[in-house]
C-alpha cells in the first residue's frame, strides 16, 4: 500500500474453546401472609444465589498481539438479600376501589472469587471481596479556601495517593409505592414512585468537562466550595 508492506490479516475477538455456561445455586425462605379478609397482605422472601464459572470480560496484556479483552469463565458471584411486599385495600365501595402496594429490597453483591488479581476498566473494578464492578478512585481527604477568597485552587486540595473502594454500581436498596383508583368500572387511575439507593453512577460528561477546564466547578467562582474542589480533583 503506497509502497509500504502492511498486515494482510489482522485479528479480531479472540475466542476461548472452554468457555461455558454460569452455573446459579440459589435458596430462597419466605411467607405469604393475607388478613382482614385478603384486604391486606405481606410477602417477604430471602435469597441467597451463588454463581459460578461467571463470565467476566477480562482485559488481555498487549504483549499477546490479539484482541484487548475477552469473556472467561473466571469468578463467582454472591448476591442475598431480602424482598418485601405490603399491599392494602384501602377503600371498596362500588364502583370505587382504592389501593395501594409499597415494595422493599436489600440486596448485596459481592465477587466471592476471581482467576487474577484484579481486573480494571476505567473507573470500575473487579476485585475479590467488593462489588461486582464496583467504583474505585483516588479519594478527596479534604479542602480548604486556606486565603478565604471563595475560591478552591490546586494547592487547596489534599487527594489521596492510593485508589479506595469508593461503592457498588449496582441498587442495594430500592423501594416503589403503587397506588390505584378505580372508578366508573372500566376507569382505573394509577400512580408510581420509586426509588433505587445505595450506589452511584459515573457522570462522565462531567468529568470530561473538568479535565478540560470548562465545568462549573472550574470556571464559575460563586459554585460550592465542594463542587470546586472536585473539579479541580478530576482535573
Amino acid at each position: 500500500v503506497r509502497g509500504e508492506s502492511v498486515p494482510g490479516i489482522e485479528l479480531g475477538d479472540l475466542g476461548d474453546p472452554r468457555l461455558k455456561p454460569e452455573r446459579t445455586r440459589e435458596f430462597e425462605a419466605g411467607f405469604d401472609l393475607s388478613m382482614l379478609d385478603e384486604r391486606v397482605r405481606l410477602e417477604a422472601t430471602y435469597y441467597n444465589k451463588q454463581s459460578k464459572d461467571a463470565l467476566i470480560n477480562r482485559t488481555l496484556p498487549p504483549s499477546a498481539g490479539l484482541s484487548a479483552n475477552r469473556y472467561e469463565n473466571i469468578g463467582a458471584v454472591k448476591n442475598a438479600g431480602l424482598e418485601t411486599l405490603l399491599g392494602a385495600t384501602l377503600l371498596e365501595l362500588d364502583p370505587l376501589q382504592w389501593s395501594a402496594t409499597l415494595s422493599m429490597a436489600w440486596n448485596k453483591n459481592e465477587l466471592v472469587t476471581l482467576g487474577v488479581p484484579e481486573i480494571i476498566s476505567g473507573a470500575q473494578r473487579f476485585v475479590e471481596g467488593y462489588s461486582l464492578g464496583g467504583y474505585w478512585d483516588y479519594p478527596i481527604l479534604g479542602f480548604a479556601d486556606a486565603d478565604a477568597n471563595g475560591l478552591i485552587t490546586a494547592d487547596e486540595i489534599e487527594v489521596g495517593d492510593e485508589v479506595v473502594y469508593l461503592g457498588s454500581v449496582l441498587p442495594t436498596r430500592q423501594a416503589s409505592l403503587t397506588s390505584d383508583l378505580t372508578f366508573l368500572t372500566h376507569f382505573r387511575l394509577s400512580g408510581l414512585l420509586d426509588y433505587r439507593g445505595g450506589y452511584l453512577q459515573e457522570n462522565s460528561t462531567e468529568e470530561f468537562r473538568c479535565a478540560i477546564g470548562t465545568c462549573r466547578g472550574v470556571v464559575d467562582p460563586d459554585a460550592p466550595l465542594e463542587e470546586q474542589a472536585r473539579g479541580f480533583a478530576a482535573a
